[in-house]
């Protein structure tokens, strides 16, 4: 299996999110946050690639129920972290503002839109391969 294509795209995704984090992050009201900022970048990129691998294991499963759950378990994976990220840095940092959701929202929504993307391509693949046969 060639991986160019998910990690170009990748590549782009995180180029393109850290540029609008980044910018964001220059904003005087973002100042504070600029280290959650980059760590829900960090946190985008590992989660993306974990799901890429556990994707390309589960897909070829005999059972093809399985990849669909996989998919709707890591979302819903994703969501739960994400919130505790965002309440726990909420309760350890208790910060005056809530800006820091902006940039951190953009991510997610970024990532999740190639995330879908890639997974709905993987999907796809293993579909028109058992179709042919």
């Amino acid at each position: 299996m060639n991986h160019t294509p998910f990690f170009k795209g990748l590549l782009m995704t995180s180029i393109i999110a850290f540029v609008i984090s980044y910018g964001l992050a220059q904003l005087p009201q973002e100042v504070p946050f600029q280290k959650i900022i980059l760590g829900s970048f960090v946190f985008f990129v590992g989660f993306t690639i974990i799901e890429y691998i556990v994707a390309l294991r589960v897909v070829n499963h005999p059972n093809k129920g399985l990849y669909v759950g996989m998919v709707q378990l890591l979302t819903g994976l994703k969501i739960i972290l994400t919130v505790a990220l965002v309440v726990i840095f909420v309760e350890v940092k208790k910060p005056a503002t809530n800006w820091f959701i902006l940039p951190f929202l953009l991510n997610y929504v970024i990532f999740t839109v190639f995330e879908t993307a890639t997974l709905m391509r993987i999907g796809n693949k293993k579909s028109q391969k058992t179709s042919k046969k």
